[in-house]
């Protein structure tokens, strides 16, 4: 199995990138990633992007020891979707309990999450998505667009994680999955830097379908530099993309 993350700074962000990207390997057989884009309307949106990656990791970090807590689990046996709903669950809770914590203003916590679990032996996996972004399975290509109006996690940490799962988020659930990818929504807003070159390829199938340099542990930065010096295209906004392809 090979596992390829990238995260680029766009046009519209000078300094850092809003976007944060992160990748867990739970066990032998489960792999936990995830991508995040900061609100670009909030206040210091890589920090709302970091702080989400930080508690995904660390309840990644908690999976192997939850039997001891609930003895009817079994990590081996479970399927993605309880994953995905125990990380997410954390999240909605520590969320919370650092906005408390911090005195944060809502604007300062608004960032989109794509969290995708995938089961190495099973080739099964399991992707919640709050906000906008792509997710490419089996070069089959998913755009969520909220019409730039993202609806972020944080708008509803007033109710119950069950009513916002189930009601303000999307989930899929995908089956003999060799090749998946989930991706910020700067992988559509790429422009040309020079008015010579025409924007002649399609960067979402470039970077997360064709597999060319899949043999190399940076193929998607090879494909993002071949992208900018050969056909004079780079992202508009920040770009965060995690694909895993199963031998």
């Amino acid at each position: 199995m090979k596992i390829f993350q990238l995260n680029e700074t766009g046009k519209l962000h000078d300094t850092h990138t809003e976007d944060y990207v992160m990748v867990e390997k739970v066990n032998n057989d489960w792999i936990i990633a995830a991508v995040f884009d900061g609100c670009s309307s909030g206040e210091e949106s890589f920090f709302a992007s970091a702080l989400y990656g930080k508690i995904i990791r660390k309840s990644c970090k908690l999976l192997p020891h939850l039997g001891k807590i609930r003895p009817e689990f079994n990590l081996q046996k479970t399927d993605a979707s309880f994953i995905g709903k125990f990380i997410l669950n954390q999240v909605f809770d520590d969320i919370k309990k650092a906005h408390r914590l911090l005195g944060t203003d809502l604007t300062e916590i608004l960032s989109t999450i794509i969290l995708l679990v995938y089961n190495r032996s099973r080739k099964s996996a399991w992707v919640n998505i709050s906000g906008d972004g792509f997710i490419i399975h089996n070069k089959e290509i998913e755009e969520i667009d909220q019409n730039n109006i993202p609806d972020y996690m944080a708008y509803h940490l007033d109710i119950k994680f069950d009513q916002w799962i189930s009601e303000f988020s999307k989930t899929f659930s995908f089956e003999n999955q060799r090749d998946i990818s989930i991706s910020t929504d700067g992988i559509s807003k790429f422009y040309s830097i020079t008015e010579k070159r025409q924007r002649n390829i399609d960067p979402v199938q470039y970077l997360l379908i064709d597999k060319e340099w899949d043999d190399a542990e940076d193929m998607l930065e090879r494909k993002f530099n071949i992208l900018k010096n050969e056909y004079g295209l780079l992202p508009y906004d920040d770009l965060g993309m995690v694909r895993i392809i199963s031998i």
